[in-house]
């Protein structure tokens, strides 16, 4: 499992996870990076505010299919 955290307040955030994260400037540049990752049989949970255009991870996602 991999958290896959965007903007500069989740990067400061991301310091005190203890776990696998990577941090990303934007959504965009994010989804970029997942849509690389994803395989068959995998679950993608979105959240994130308004403000950083989350929804832009689901058009790139379903892009894709």
């Amino acid at each position: 499992d991999t958290a896959f955290l965007a903007g500069n307040a989740m990067t400061n955030s991301a310091k005190k996870l203890n776990k696998n994260y990577k941090t990303f400037s934007d959504s965009t540049s994010l989804a970029s990076e997942i849509k690389n990752l994803l395989e068959d049989g995998d679950i993608l949970l979105v959240k994130g505010s308004r403000g950083m255009k989350m929804e832009n991870v689901i058009k790139i996602m379903l892009n894709q299919i």
